[in-house]
């Protein structure tokens, strides 16, 4: 195989208001997270039967039921993060807003190339990201 350099970057972009599939972004699985479950599971449902190599409907409750295992130890962390999940060498990691009642307003999520975007959850990107999320609420709250 022969790969060869382009003279420029590719420039990947992502506009506010983009729809990520919820099971695999980043910031998808954030709204999976903390929005009622009644409202996202047929969507989740959804997206994991597409993602499925088997129609069955115990391998499909097992598959949701794992994710929502990780809902759980993301809503403890906070942050979550996706590396190659949209687009190859594209990374991100993306955080809640949530208002007073710690109600979902929307996500926060910064997306880069591998190379130049640190998207581990103790880096300078992941507290630099706290960090926005908490002014955010700071000014919610007044």
């Amino acid at each position: 195989m022969n790969v060869e350099e382009g003279l420029s970057p590719v420039v990947a972009v992502m506009k506010i208001g983009t729809a990520l599939p919820l099971v695999t972004s980043a910031a998808g699985r954030v709204f999976a997270a903390w929005m009622p479950w009644p409202v996202v599971e047929p969507f989740v449902h959804a997206e994991i039967a597409r993602t499925l190599e088997s129609t069955s409907p115990a391998d499909l409750t097992a598959a949701v039921g794992e994710f929502q295992t990780s809902l759980a130890l993301l809503r403890e962390r906070g942050l979550e993060n996706r590396f190659d999940s949209l687009l190859p060498n594209i990374s991100a990691i993306a955080a809640p807003f949530t208002d007073w009642r710690m109600q979902l307003v929307g996500v926060l999520a910064i997306i880069g190339h591998n190379d130049m975007l640190d998207v581990s959850f103790d880096g300078e990107v992941a507290q630099a990201l706290h960090a926005a999320i908490k002014q955010f609420q700071l000014a919610v709250q007044g």
